[in-house]
């Protein structure tokens, strides 16, 4: 016989969801996974391209936002705040494999499957041969402005600056991605879906 405590409300607020994950509710926590989980996992994807550890940095980014959740004083930030857990779990992945002197994106057969024509693959593989000079930070930062599609407003608060910082940091980010991709023709299509403006 299922009791009360086991039936999972329809809906629950995002507010309740960070005092049930405080509390170590595990309906709490499968609501945060249910609600925000694709979310993270398309920052880790976009950030750090197809690999086969995604899915094993996506459990650690949850186990951070379980044990964490305290920390979050305002409830209703929770969406920015687990961009922020995603995208610290991408940095500190890009950092580790700076340190080993590897970097996964090295390998021309490691192409996403969204791409749909052998110019796609082209033009996917060499954004990511340029994302792949980039450092984890700035990295971060374009992925989450132009891969992911973010606002300005969005990252400043999941980076936690201001919208003036965090709109000259993606600038910067832009201006070196322009500078690794100059005169690269496989990536005139992308550039030409990408937007300069800041929402």
């Amino acid at each position: 016989m299922t009791t009360a405590a086991e039936i999972v409300p329809l809906h629950l607020s995002d507010h309740e969801i960070v005092r049930g994950v405080v509390a170590g509710e595990p309906r709490a926590q499968r609501e945060l996974v249910r609600r925000y989980g694709r979310l993270m996992a398309s920052v880790l994807l976009n950030t750090l391209g197809p690999r086969s550890d995604v899915d094993d940095l996506l459990q650690e980014a949850y186990m951070v936002a379980f044990r964490d959740a305290h920390k979050l004083r305002e409830p209703g930030a929770l969406k920015s705040w687990l961009v922020s857990v995603a995208a610290s779990r991408a940095r500190n992945c890009l950092r580790a494999e700076r340190r080993r002197w590897w970097l996964s994106f090295r390998e021309p057969e490691n192409v996403p499957e969204i791409a749909t024509s052998p110019a796609d693959d082209e033009a996917v593989r060499a954004v990511y041969e340029a994302l792949s000079q980039m450092k984890p930070g700035t990295r971060v930062l374009f992925s989450l402005r132009y891969i992911q599609g973010l606002s300005v407003g969005e990252i400043a608060s999941a980076i936690g600056v201001s919208e003036s910082t965090a709109r000259r940091r993606v600038a910067s980010a832009r201006a070196r991605f322009d500078r690794l991709v100059a005169g690269d023709s496989r990536v005139d299509p992308w550039l030409g879906e990408v937007s300069d403006e800041s929402r």
